[in-house]
């Protein structure tokens, strides 16, 4: 599969490969704030964005991430990012963030499902792998509404220095 045409569309959204153009709307979104409850750090300078697009787009090259810019399918507005990671196993990870204006509409949702019944239809895989730190709920429910079991807790330092209390959710397809 040509990872750098991939698109996803759902009644709202549109899922599309990351590019060096998503830059400034990336480092603009990603705040200290939304980071809080993820692994990544949030960058202090655009180039520190850029350098992440590069690795990402590596990694799809190379057919093991694919990370994806969520855009709003009437305007196409920028309203986060999520992925499929290990794409090549049979367990991929998934993951999401969203711009604080984004959240609470239900995106996050509709993406998860979306690349859930996606992955169900066209990866070889037995389960996905969802972590979420304990504190964010919502981020939860997305797990839970697809049947995701928590499988693993661990304690995790994320980038910024502060401890996760990671949930690792084995959603099955």
């Amino acid at each position: 599969m040509d990872w750098d045409t991939f698109q996803l569309e759902t009644p709202r959204l549109d899922l599309r490969p990351v590019t060096l153009t998503d830059a400034p709307e990336i480092f603009a979104a990603f705040t200290p704030d939304i980071a809080r409850y993820l692994y990544p750090k949030a960058p202090d300078r655009l180039e520190e964005t850029q350098h992440f697009i590069r690795q990402a787009i590596q990694g799809r090259r190379q057919g093991y991430d694919l990370t994806l810019v969520i855009r709003q399918k009437s305007d196409q507005s920028f309203l986060g990012m999520t992925g499929i990671h290990d794409i090549h196993t049979s367990h991929p990870e998934l993951g999401i963030w969203l711009k604080r204006s984004a959240q609470g509409l239900g995106v996050g949702r509709e993406t998860i499902h979306a690349l859930k019944d996606w992955i169900a239809e066209n990866l070889d895989a037995e389960y996905i792998v969802y972590s979420v730190d304990r504190r964010n709920l919502p981020s939860r429910k997305i797990a839970e509404s697809l049947g995701g079991e928590i499988y693993r807790e661990s304690q995790v330092m994320n980038l910024s220095g502060q401890i996760l209390d990671s949930l690792e959710y084995h959603i099955h397809l």
